[in-house]
């Protein structure tokens, strides 16, 4: 991680996030986007097309995108909030064929009543420019942090986002200093299955913690390869 560096990915994160939104709203039937700021990195010409039980986004993508975040509020005649906001779902770019045209299908609301979408930009911003290849972020003397490996204490994951908020943030010198030069690797939750299911182990009933000689795990495997790689 490097200072004010944003970045989400399925197994690394890195510091603070950085997002754009655009708004549509649609009632039962097809609707145009509605008018965003104009800022950089804006999400641009969003629609919203209603089918038979489910909703289709299309948006322009955004050069350097790194993750969509989809959210639906369900609004009211005026289009003021009517309930709680939802993320529905993450459109991720390097999981697509065509990245040049994305789409997001999005269900399990009631047709007929009246919702707003909003998709959100993640991108990877940072002064200096955070390094962009595995031999980048070697060379700046990464440290790699592990949390979360035993699922029923979900308290190591909370630690981990707090510090890596803190990192984001700080204002001292000394950890201005040490992120302008290295790269800080943060895994929230190794054990996903085991911290779904609130068990020490994973889906397998392995203790992570025990696996790091044979790395006979999905996990502990990606771990390691990541290590290797960065």
């Amino acid at each position: 991680m490097r200072r004010s560096t944003v970045i989400v990915l399925s197994t690394v994160l890195a510091a603070t996030l950085g997002t754009v939104t655009a708004p549509a709203v649609a009632l039962g039937q097809p609707a145009p986007a509605g008018a965003a700021a104009a800022e950089p990195n804006q999400v641009t010409n969003l629609t919203v097309r209603q089918g038979d039980g489910y909703a289709t986004l299309a948006w322009t993508p955004v050069d350097g995108a790194t993750d969509y975040q989809i959210e639906r509020t369900p609004v009211d005649a005026g289009g003021a909030a009517a309930g709680p906001s939802v993320v529905v779902g993450v459109w991720r770019p390097n999981r697509q064929v065509n990245n040049g045209s994305p789409t997001f299908a999005d269900a399990g609301f009631n047709p007929g009543d009246r919702f707003q979408w909003r998709v959100r930009a993640m991108l990877v911003i940072g002064y200096p420019t955070p390094p962009a290849t595995p031999e980048a972020v070697a060379a700046t003397s990464p440290l790699a942090i592990n949390c979360n490996v035993h699922g029923n204490e979900p308290g190591d994951r909370e630690a981990c986002l707090i510090m890596a908020r803190q990192l984001a943030f700080g204002t001292d010198a000394r950890t201005i200093d040490l992120l302008s030069h290295s790269t800080v690797l943060i895994v929230p939750t190794i054990n996903g299955d085991g911290r779904a299911a609130n068990t020490r182990g994973n889906s397998t009933g392995q203790d992570l913690n025990r696996d790091y000689s044979l790395i006979r795990q999905p996990e502990t495997a990606a771990y390691v390869n990541m290590l290797r790689e960065y």
